[in-house]
C-alpha cells in the first residue's frame, strides 16, 4: 500500500513508502487420528502401548493426545504412549491431534480394553524355584492345609503358612514361610505376561561416510518369547537421507551421508504387547578435509 495527497487546486503529492501486508493462509485442523491400536484384553498394573496416526491438511507437525477411559489423559505426545491402569473393567481408549499451531482434531473412535486381574499359581518345595501360571494354587509342603490361591497385590496367611509380596507387573520374589516348622520357601516367577525391555545399544561416535551397525540382541523379554524389531529415525541431520537397511532386523544398517546426530528408536514386541521405545543416538566426530588440486 501506497498513499498520495492532492490539494484544493488538485496538484498531487510523491506516493509515500510503501507498506507491505501478507495475507497469510488460513491455518486448518488436523485430520481425525485412527483408533488406537493395543490388545484389546490385559492385565491390571502392567503397562501396554498404544499408537494412531493422523493426518494434517497444512503438513503441519502433529503431537496426540490419548483419553485412556479410567479418568486420566496423557500429555501432549508422540503418536506412541503407554498406560497402566489399576482397576479391572473395560476402557475406551481416543485420541486426538494438535499442530503446531494449537488446532485440534476431533477425538477418534474407541478401541475398547478389557482389563483383568489375574490369579497366579506355585507349586514350590523347599529350597527350589516354583513355577506360574495364570490361575492355580499354590503348595508348600505336604497337605490340604498347605494349599491355597494367590492373587496379585495382596498378602496371606492361611493355615500356618504366608505369603508376603506383590506383582507389580515384573518378576516379582515371593517368600512363603512356614510358620509351625520355620523354614522358608523361595519361588520367583513372571506375574502374566510381561512387556519386553527393547535395549537399542550404546551410543556411537563415527565419522562421514562410515557404515554404522545398531545391535538390538540386549533387548529381552521375562517370559521368553520371541521378540519381533521395530527400529526407525526420530531425527537426522539436516540434508540427510540416511536410510536403515531394515526395519526388522537384529542388527540393521545405515550410513552417515551427514556430519550431525542421527537419533534411532527401537521398539520391541513379544506377540502381545509393546515394548517402551529406547534410542541410541550416533554423532560424528571431526572429520579431516580431503585436498582436490
Amino acid at each position: 500500500f501506497a498513499v498520495t495527497a492532492y490539494n484544493d487546486a488538485d496538484y498531487e503529492s510523491n506516493y509515500s513508502t510503501e507498506l507491505p501486508y501478507t495475507v497469510g493462509t488460513p491455518n486448518n485442523n488436523p485430520n481425525t487420528p485412527a483408533t488406537p491400536n493395543s490388545p484389546s484384553s490385559g492385565y491390571i498394573d502392567t503397562s501396554y502401548t498404544l499408537n494412531t496416526s493422523a493426518t494434517d491438511p497444512d503438513d503441519d507437525p502433529l503431537e496426540y493426545r490419548f483419553d485412556w477411559g479410567d479418568g486420566t489423559m496423557s500429555g501432549w505426545v508422540a503418536a506412541s504412549r503407554s498406560h497402566t491402569w489399576t482397576t479391572a473393567g473395560t476402557y475406551c481408549i481416543k485420541a486426538r491431534a494438535r499442530d503446531n499451531q494449537q488446532a485440534l482434531s476431533d477425538w477418534s473412535d474407541c478401541h475398547n480394553i478389557t482389563i483383568a486381574t489375574p490369579t497366579y499359581s506355585i507349586t514350590a518345595t523347599s529350597g527350589a524355584n516354583g513355577s506360574i501360571s495364570p490361575a492355580g494354587t499354590v503348595t508348600v509342603g505336604q497337605g490340604s492345609d498347605k494349599t491355597f490361591t494367590i492373587t496379585a497385590n495382596q498378602n496371606y496367611q492361611v493355615s500356618g503358612v504366608w505369603v508376603d509380596g506383590n506383582s507389580q507387573g515384573a518378576v516379582t520374589s515371593y517368600t512363603f514361610e512356614n510358620v509351625t516348622q520355620s523354614h522358608t520357601i523361595s519361588a520367583s516367577f513372571v506375574s502374566g505376561n510381561q512387556a519386553p525391555v527393547s535395549r537399542a545399544g550404546s551410543d556411537q561416535t563415527v565419522q562421514v561416510n562410515d557404515t554404522v551397525q545398531l545391535d538390538g540382541s540386549s533387548s529381552s523379554d521375562a517370559n521368553g518369547d520371541s521378540l519381533t524389531y521395530a527400529w526407525s529415525f526420530t531425527a537426522r541431520p539436516n540434508g540427510s537421507n540416511a536410510k536403515l537397511s531394515d526395519t526388522t532386523a537384529l542388527k540393521p544398517f545405515f550410513d552417515i551421508d551427514v556430519a550431525g546426530t542421527y537419533t534411532v528408536r527401537l521398539i520391541v514386541n513379544d506377540g502381545t504387547v509393546n515394548s517402551q521405545a529406547d534410542t541410541v543416538t550416533i554423532s560424528t566426530e571431526n572429520s579431516a578435509p580431503v585436498a582436490n588440486a
